[in-house]
């Protein structure tokens, strides 16, 4: 979920293709956006599954990331799908942010593939990541910016917080010839104690 900057609103989803609008001072839903289900079927219970969203400042628009690993942006004001591109990560996206929510161009995702990836949006059709940050062990539960254009935080199901200089992102040619941490398949951070030395 996430409030407008004026907290009148809120958009919330909850694991399928649509968010919602909800008038935070009658808690009324309002209306329903983006509809992803159209001639796609990316699981979520059979279904395209929105995981995370983030709103712009002015509230115009809403960043998505998806079970089936698509990027998302909405145009609220126009009722429009602007973006949609799939492939983005290996796995569910978990979260996504923006670098800055007043100049929006710049996003991340954080994926179940362990990766948390820079995006810019002027070119996010081409699938092509501007930057990856490579240190988790596990998938990314969350991403979350500093709003300077420097530092972004991530949690992982390896229990570990990183800060990140986005201006060290390995660069995608480099990505791609990296030999990536081995995840354990099917881990289950709710019961696992694999990690647990780490914080004690």
């Amino acid at each position: 979920m996430d409030v407008t900057a004026d907290e009148q609103f809120m958009v919330y989803s909850s694991i399928d293709p649509y968010v919602r609008l909800v008038d935070l001072d009658t808690m009324r839903r309002k209306q329903e956006f983006i509809d992803l289900t159209a001639g796609r079927s990316d699981t979520g219970y059979g279904r395209p599954a929105i995981m995370s969203l983030k709103l712009t400042d002015d509230g115009k628009e809403v960043l998505v990331g998806t079970k089936g690993a698509h990027l998302a942006v909405y145009d609220l004001v126009a009722n429009r799908l602007v973006t949609n591109v799939g492939g983005c990560h290996t796995d569910e996206i978990n979260s996504v942010c923006f670098a800055n929510r007043q100049h929006s161009n710049i996003i991340f995702s954080g994926s179940d593939d362990g990766l948390v990836k820079l995006w810019d949006r002027r070119a996010l059709s081409s699938n092509r990541p501007a930057g990856v940050f490579v240190g988790h062990a596990e998938g990314i539960t969350n991403v979350a910016s500093k709003g300077d254009g420097i530092y972004l935080a991530s949690n992982g199901k390896d229990q570990l917080l990183k800060v990140w200089d986005i201006r060290q992102a390995v660069s995608y040619d480099k990505f791609r010839n990296m030999q990536l941490p081995q995840q354990e398949p099917g881990f289950n951070y709710s019961y696992g104690s694999k990690y647990r030395h780490l914080y004690r």
